[in-house]
């Protein structure tokens, strides 16, 4: 079962490690606007930047979003 295999993913200390350095990452994701103003780039390039800044926090959340669900799926059948 892929909830299973997830939950179980969810509950090494290596996935808390992999999670935290996600985060991490999508924390950078969200200053990319900020760091492509200050670098002078056109409204159309910062444009372009948050929309692919946007699109790759979508994806890299439906990730960590899908772990996640297993493991509340998993620990609500256990109550």
């Amino acid at each position: 079962n892929e909830e299973q295999a997830l939950f179980g993913l969810s509950q090494h200390d290596g996935w808390k490690v992999l999670n935290e350095y996600i985060e991490g990452l999508l924390n950078d994701l969200n200053q990319g606007t900020e760091v492509a103003m200050k670098q002078g780039l056109s409204f159309e390039e910062i444009g372009r930047n948050a929309v692919v800044i946007d699109l790759a926090r979508g994806l890299i959340k439906r990730i960590l979003d899908k772990v996640n669900d297993a493991e509340e799926a998993v620990n609500g059948e256990r109550t």
